[in-house]
């Protein structure tokens, strides 16, 4: 027994259960797609396809430079140590 799309759902062997019928009898579902009971379809799996984008992918590179800018202008620059008791401080 086939389903709509031509994969096995129930069969004499039960290896062939859920696979598609033209790996298991090509020649008997080629026919069937030459008698208009199938139509032939390509399909493409991209589940393992990585597309690559161009562009920009990280704002850490933009808000650096912004934060730096601010820096700079201002003339007042902190290390780490000075901005860790400016958090403590205000909290």
């Amino acid at each position: 027994m086939l389903d709509n799309n031509g994969f096995i759902v129930v069969s004499e062997l039960l290896k062939d259960t859920g696979k598609f019928f033209g790996e298991v009898q090509g020649n008997v579902m080629e026919t069937m797609v030459q008698e208009d009971l199938y139509k032939r379809i390509h399909m493409f799996d991209y589940q393992a396809v990585c597309f690559r984008e161009d562009g920009l992918k990280n704002k850490a590179p933009f808000l650096v430079t912004v934060s730096r800018e601010i820096c700079v202008s201002w003339g007042v620059c902190f290390d780490k140590s000075d901005f860790i008791i400016v958090i403590w401080v205000l909290n």
